[in-house]
């Protein structure tokens, strides 16, 4: 009260335009509208009231925002809000519930007491602002009453579409026309909401729903990387929900149209427009999830491999797809990245991606139909181009692709003619001469030929019948005709052959069995199985003919049931014949005489097989089977020791024959009394393991003579051979021994002839009481080997041959029983080896020589001349210092020729090692050097010596002092003659 007059005016007329605003922007976001009454001093005298303009001034700024308020509402009642506010029909329900409830509290706030003191104290000031407050406060009764209205009608509507919202887009079909006819109802009955613009919005509204559910079970990321079999399930769903919306509303519409009274007025295009632009967007969605299984062979979430492709261009062609598929996935994932476009129906950026989509499928279907032309023209057969038309089929549903696979399918039928042909050809050449082999029976082969033939051509028809993707076409009828026909020629050829064959089978089956089990060959040595050829023969026309799949006549019948019995029978026959023939073949002739008594009672256990028993008897098996096996398996295990002991006995005399009497060390060059040592110690090595060898052989001739010492006279005369030979081969063994050591010592003296002969034996060249010569000497060298070769004879000498010690020799004149040493000794071939070693040994004498004689012509006089003598002679010469140093020098100098001598020569198989000689030639060019130093040192002290004694001569003489001017002058003389 305290501020002025003016001021509290402003601020009341501030405060109010703020609490108004505030009370009406707080309760506009629920949605209500709440008249703001100011809080003025209304309780004052009436006159002073209607006195005070600043308060009726902001009274009628109240009550113009009150009229504001009261327009905005009723305007959009009428307007019942844009399509872009209200999508949904419970939307619109709730809009008009809410417009109903809005209404209510304005018309309870007109007559509330605040509003009519402000409205009284108006009127009675004659404000002009009251009339239009009171037509629009009118107007809100009327509305409140439509509101109402609508509201109770609209809301029939709300509980079919709340399950709209909740229910699967397959259950639409049942829900929807209840919903078409709630909505005619509320046209035909509704006292306001009548206007075919309302009616329209609605039949909108329930499009939007469906758009809205189809949207929500549509999942663009299922689309794009998802599963695309269930994805499309769900596309389709969604399309076919539209359609039935439209079935459903064309029919309700012809219907209320027939029996109405009212004319439906409705627009189909503004109800339809969002549904059909949604369809085509399911329908592309569609596209999208088809491309995905042609491109990248997705089957539900998973991406399949890519095929193999046959022939040599396999690898291109499947590399051709996976470029395909590259760039499909390129496209996709463009597409992908503005996949929010989609559903945004009125968006015109998703269209412009989508054609760009589709082009690259353009691009794409004509990769495809190269990639199906070029695996086409690399396959060779039927069957591989029906696999390629199948690979490619998935692409049928592209006409591009669908081309190429008709014009490939009249390839596959024309290759299939042509291979129709090829077999007609190759049958109707061969059908008299069927090509079989050799073991396959004429009858049945025949007939298995032709089911060869019919089996191929029944697998390519197979194939045909079996591809989903192949176009028949009327070519391809007439080609299943000709396989028709050719089927029917190859299958009445199989049972002309059938035919032909019972026809040569004889009644009585039992009399092909009365035959031996067994016969002789030509040599009537070896056993042969004697069963009938003509019954193996039909036996083995009934295998082929159950392949072929034909019944048998009775006779065979019988037969054949026994045809399991007989081959066991066979077998057990082939076991005797292979047990005999085994034992006879791994025997020579020679070694059967030694087996004879023993094969003789092996005959005599066959010979019931030879003479008495037929395929017909009984107990074969049991009986004579097993007696013969076993006296077989006898008769195998004496062989087999038999032939076991010979092999030992080869191998004991190959193992004797391959040892060397001789053993060097490769690059080894060795002094005489080491070789010496080694080689003996080799010998008694070698002669130890050929005794050892030798008892061996002795111990196993005497176990395999266990055998056959109870046989008679012809027998033994046949075990005395046996040993005999074994003897010879053991001799031979021997002279091998002999004549490979030889061999190998004569290689090391004389070489291989391929290269230089590498030095054996160390020899020293020394210089003994003024003479030179080699250590060891030549003659002891050439005496050592020699005697190496006299202990190789000696140690196979004290060894008694097989023969005598078996008691299997032959009478005296035989030169091979006189003992091992004396073959060896008159064997031609080691004899010429010794004179070969001979003759290696002495051939090298005069190369040693000639190295001696070098040494001694370029050096003798070092150690010939006597030193004591020359220098005496040498110091009577009274030399000069230059001769003395020459002579000195001299020596120097041969010292230094005598070092760049070879240390080392090797001569043929000799290593001489000159050290030695070379150590006492330059000790003695020391000598030489050191006595003329000597004498020159002696000859020198006596010079200095005489020296000596003139200077003290001379010296007494001048240091006496001089008498006389004589005296001086003489002393002057001396001086200057010194």
């Amino acid at each position: 009260q305290q501020w002025p007059h003016s001021v509290r005016n402003k601020f009341a007329a501030g405060m109010n335009r703020f609490m108004s605003s505030l009370t009406d922007a707080s309760h506009r976001e629920k949605q209500s509208t709440v008249l703001y009454v100011p809080t003025e001093d209304l309780e004052r005298l009436e006159s002073q009231l209607l006195d005070d303009r600043e308060l009726l001034q902001r009274l009628e700024t109240t009550v113009i925002r009150w009229t504001r308020q009261i327009k905005e509402v009723l305007n959009a009642t009428e307007e019942s809000a844009s399509e872009e506010e209200i999508e949904l029909p419970t939307e619109e329900i709730d809009f008009w519930q809410r417009r109903f409830q809005d209404m209510s509290g304005i018309s309870a706030q007109l007559d509330k007491r605040g509003v009519t003191q402000i409205l009284d104290l108006l009127t009675k000031s004659s404000s002009t602002y009251l009339s239009q407050f009171n037509s629009w406060a009118e107007k809100i009764k009327s509305g409140m009453e439509v509101a109402e209205s609508n509201f109770k009608f609209l809301s029939v509507l709300r509980d079919p579409c709340r399950k709209l919202y909740t229910s699967p887009v397959t259950a639409y079909a049942e829900m929807l026309p209840k919903i078409v006819d709630l909505i005619r109802l509320i046209e035909l009955h509704s006292p306001h909401y009548t206007s075919q613009e309302r009616i329209t919005g609605l039949f909108q509204k329930i499009s939007n729903t469906i758009i809205r559910r189809c949207k929500d079970v549509i999942l663009l990321d299922d689309v794009f990387d998802g599963d695309v079999d269930d994805s499309a399930r769900i596309i389709s769903d969604a399309i076919s929900c539209c359609i039935s919306w439209k079935t459903i509303y064309d029919a309700k519409k012809k219907a209320h149209m027939q029996l109405g009274r009212k004319p439906w007025k409705i627009s189909h295009s503004r109800v339809f427009a969002q549904i059909d632009a949604f369809m085509q967007r399911c329908q592309d969605l569609l596209v999208i999830c088809q491309a995905q299984k042609h491109f990248t062979r997705k089957k539900g979430a998973e991406k399949q491999p890519i095929p193999i492709f046959a022939g040599t261009k396999g690898i291109d062609t499947a590399r051709a797809l996976q470029g395909t598929e590259s760039r499909f996935e390129d496209s996709l994932k463009e597409l992908r990245n503005h996949h929010t476009h989609i559903f945004v129906i009125k968006s015109t950026k998703y269209q412009m991606y989508f054609n760009s989509f589709k082009s690259s499928i353009k691009e794409l279907e004509v990769m495809v139909q190269n990639s199906l032309t070029n695996a086409f023209d690399a396959v060779s057969t039927v069957e591989g181009a029906i696999h390629v038309i199948d690979l490619f089929g998935p692409f049928g549903d592209r006409d591009i692709v669908k081309r190429a696979i008709d014009k490939c399918s009249s390839e596959v039928y024309r290759m299939f003619n042509q291979r129709l042909e090829e077999v007609k050809a190759y049958f109707n050449k061969h059908r008299k001469n069927p090509p079989i082999s050799d073991n396959i029976p004429p009858h049945s082969g025949a007939a298995l030929w032709a089911k060869g033939l019919l089996d191929q051509i029944i697998a390519v028809q197979a194939a045909v019948e079996k591809s989903k993707f192949l176009v028949t076409g009327a070519f391809g009828d007439e080609v299943m005709f000709e396989y028709n026909q050719l089927y029917t020629a190859l299958a009445e050829y199989m049972s002309k052959c059938y035919t032909s064959w019972v026809g040569t089978i004889q009644h009585d089956m039992g009399s092909l069995m009365n035959h031996p089990l067994l016969r002789r060959d030509s040599s009537k040595t070896l056993l042969l199985l004697n069963f009938n050829e003509d019954l193996l023969v039909i036996l083995s026309e009934v295998k082929y003919w159950i392949q072929v799949g034909r019944e048998l006549p009775r006779p065979i019948t019988e037969m054949y049931h026994r045809s399991e019995e007989l081959r066991v029978l066979r077998s057990f026959i082939m076991l005797v014949v292979r047990d005999y023939n085994q034992i006879i073949q791994k025997l020579s002739t020679e070694e059967q005489a030694l087996f004879r008594e023993r094969i003789r009672l092996l005959d005599t256990k066959v010979q019931h097989g030879l003479t008495k028993l037929t395929w017909a008897s009984k107990g074969i098996k049991d009986y004579y089977v097993a007696d013969c096996r076993q006296h077989a398996k006898t008769l195998r295990e004496q062989v087999d020791a038999y032939m076991l002991s010979n092999s030992k006995i080869s191998k004991l005399c190959a193992f004797v024959g391959e040892i060397s009497l001789i053993a060097v060390k490769p690059k080894t060059v060795y002094a005489l009394a080491d070789f010496k040592t080694e080689q003996l110690s080799q010998i008694e090595l070698v002669q130890q393991r050929v005794q050892a060898t030798h008892k061996e052989l002795y111990r196993i001739l005497v176990k395999t003579y266990e055998v056959f010492k109870r046989d008679g006279a012809d027998v033994q005369k046949h075990w005395r051979r046996y040993v005999r030979s074994i003897d010879k081969t053991f001799q031979e063994a021997l002279r091998l021994v002999v004549k490979r050591s030889l061999v190998d010592l004569v290689r090391l003296l004389v070489g291989d002839g391929k290269g230089i002969i590498s030095p054996l034996f160390h020899l020293d060249i020394v210089m003994e009481a003024r003479e030179l010569d080699v250590m060891p000497s030549i003659d002891h060298l050439n005496e050592i080997v020699l005697s190496i070769y006299e202990r190789m004879i000696d140690s196979i000498g004290g060894i008694s041959q097989l023969a005598v010690l078996l008691k299997a020799s032959q009478p005296s004149g035989d030169p091979s029983m006189d003992g091992y040493a004396a073959v060896v000794l008159q064997d031609q071939e080691i004899n010429k080896l010794y004179k070969n070693l001979f003759r290696a040994l002495e051939g090298n004498i005069v190369n040693v020589e000639e190295f001696v004689t070098f040494w001694h012509d370029k050096y003798h006089e070092i150690w010939l001349t006597e030193m004591d003598q020359f220098l005496s002679r040498y110091a009577e010469m009274h030399p000069s210092l230059t001769q003395f140093d020459g002579d000195i020098a001299r020596y120097g100098e041969v010292a230094n020729n005598i070092q760049k001598e070879d240390t080392l020569v090797s001569i043929r198989f000799l290593r001489i090692d000159s050290t030695l000689l070379k150590t006492g030639l330059l000790s003695l060019c020391t000598q030489w050097q050191t006595r003329l130093t000597e004498l020159l040192y002696d000859r020198a002290c006596l010079k200095l010596q005489g020296l000596h004694t003139y200077l003290a001569q001379q010296t007494s003489l001048l240091i006496q002092p001089a008498d006389s001017l004589e005296e001086v002058i003489e002393a002057v003389h001396v001086i200057e003659k010194a």
